[in-house]
């Protein structure tokens, strides 16, 4: 919901709790912790026929002091480098009062510790995540690093089987799309 990418109206958009679950169910995360100007690297596997990958990465940063002009204490950075070599940055807003309703554009995210790199149709094939300690004052941080891989269709979420509906109710069917393709999409149910 709203604009491409984070905005100042809805953040990242709607939580997706069977997504969120998902994740968590198939160990698609990694915890870890980097000093001041330290960096560590993942290699993750990309399978083909994704419509979207999305790399998160999240701290609990330590707390500031009053009057300071920057509230991040410790600012990690992202970037996840594809096949070919061309890196990709997180989401990055334009915090200026006049351009707060802009879309998001991409680079070097230097106040928020939350960070998101995501890429439409990525190309299948090892992608390499990079985490640097940019400015770790307060350390070492710790973080976590969540990805989710999206695929081109429709999935049924309600029903999921073996409800038991009341003649003449209504009842809403909800479906969920990663990246939905155009076409005809058909959903069928049974009475028995």
């Amino acid at each position: 919901i709203g604009n491409t990418g984070p905005d100042f109206s809805y953040g990242f958009g709607r939580v997706n709790v069977r997504r969120a679950n998902e994740v968590l169910e198939s160990g698609q995360f990694m915890y870890n912790q980097v000093y001041q100007n330290d960096s560590i690297s993942y290699n993750l596997t990309v399978p083909s026929g994704l419509c979207k990958l999305k790399i998160l990465i999240g701290w609990r940063d330590a707390e500031g002091t009053s009057g300071m002009a920057q509230s991040l204490v410790n600012n990690l950075d992202l970037k996840v480098t594809d096949p070919a070599g061309a890196t990709t940055l997180p989401w990055i807003l334009d915090t200026a009062k006049a351009n707060v309703n802009n879309t998001a554009t991409k680079g070097i995210d230097n106040i928020n510790n939350h960070e998101l790199v995501s890429i439409d149709n990525p190309t299948s094939g090892n992608y390499v995540i990079k985490v640097s300690g940019t400015n770790v004052s307060v350390g070492p941080q710790d973080f976590y690093i969540v990805y989710q891989f999206q695929r081109t269709g429709l999935t049924l979420v309600y029903p999921s089987g073996e409800e038991k509906w009341i003649s003449g109710q209504t009842e809403s069917i909800r479906w969920d799309n990663d990246c939905i393709a155009s076409g005809t999409y058909q959903l069928s149910y049974s009475s028995d």
